[in-house]
């Protein structure tokens, strides 16, 4: 399982890295914040520096400063994307689906529970995980909780945000298995 996590964030990060390409190009909407991580009272102070230019198609090409960067601005357009596809990721990942989709949803609920994701990555994301990935996998959700948090309306449940780096790694922990 820890192999499967690795491999699968490290393709995380090849997708982002192929991203990163420093470029004052085009128009596009460009992010240079202050956040601070509302997981712990004394969460550092994080800036993303990044710009999400959409080209003719819509494709969005992502361009930050570090890999963290890319991270935050990959999340922030797959928001705008499909909003509601990673909702119910989130919602499946935490093993609370059942509660917004209904009974079908909860089989996969149980799922969660059965292969024990979340004692996984409470128990290896700050061992088995390089600060460099734990970077970006916290930069993701950043991204993604700036984009909540600016889009109230777009929400299915309370409660489902704020996210941290841990949801994202838990949510590549569920599905690798099914691959």
């Amino acid at each position: 399982m820890h192999l499967r996590i690795c491999l699968n964030l490290w393709l995380l990060a090849a997708l982002i890295i192929g991203c990163v390409t420093p470029s004052d190009s085009g128009t596009g909407r460009a992010f240079s914040l202050e956040i601070v991580e509302p997981f712990e009272e004394t969460a550092p102070v994080r800036s993303y520096d990044v710009r999400i230019l959409r080209d003719e198609w819509g494709v969005p090409h992502i361009y930050g400063q570090t890999d963290a960067d890319a991270s935050f601005g990959l999340a922030y357009a797959n928001c705008e994307d499909d909003f509601s596809t990673i909702q119910d990721t989130l919602l499946t990942v935490r093993a609370e689906g059942g509660t917004v989709n209904g009974a079908q949803a909860a089989q996969v609920d149980y799922m969660v529970h059965l292969l024990g994701i979340w004692e996984l990555v409470e128990e290896k994301y700050e061992t088995d995980l390089s600060p460099e990935v734990r970077a970006l996998c916290e930069a993701y959700a950043a991204g993604t909780n700036l984009y909540a948090e600016k889009h109230p309306e777009e929400m299915k449940t309370r409660g489902l945000f704020p996210i941290s780096g841990k949801d994202v790694v838990a949510g590549f922990t569920f599905r690798s298995p099914f691959f």
